[in-house]
């Protein structure tokens, strides 16, 4: 394990243009200090993929769903859709889940600040009240935790 681990580290260092000396200090090696094209572009491509990776998972905008009626239609699939819910304070609610995905861990919902957990049969709608008397966001999810949702109470 040990000889594999040092054969890396040379190779790592040897691409980087870093050498060691015998006392295991790190310097620079004057001979390989100019970037080929390739180190160019291999770091260019790193730095866009880093700032894709920060866009999609960091930057992405919920899409907000505000009842107008008494109920709401969510669909289970891969997670919830609509994600994000809108509902005023003090008004009674149905959420209407409706699961089409077979697997086991969307087969519960927990809405835990509404002390709420149902099951839901595959291609059955079940319908669950609520009448939240507080405003603020509250996280609704999968029995696993995987899968989130969110009740925005205005």
């Amino acid at each position: 394990m040990g000889i594999w681990f040092i054969r890396l580290s040379y190779l790592v260092t040897d691409y980087c243009g870093i050498g060691f000396t015998s006392n295991i200090s790190l310097e620079a090696n004057p001979k390989k200090v100019n970037m080929g094209l390739d180190k160019i572009l291999v770091g260019l491509f790193s730095l866009a993929g880093m700032m894709f990776t920060y866009w999609f998972f960091l930057m992405k905008k919920e899409k907000e769903v505000a009842v107008t009626s008494d109920s709401v239609d969510i669909t289970v699939s891969g997670g919830y859709q609509p994600e994000v819910i809108s509902v005023p304070k003090g008004k009674t609610t149905k959420l209407n889940f409706l699961r089409k995905d077979p697997s086991s861990c969307l087969e519960e919902v927990v809405l835990g600040d509404f002390k709420v957990r149902k099951y839901l049969p595959v291609n059955q709608k079940v319908t669950i009240e609520i009448t939240p008397q507080k405003a603020g966001e509250f996280v609704y999810s999968c029995g696993m935790n995987m899968f989130h949702g969110k009740i925005k109470v205005t």
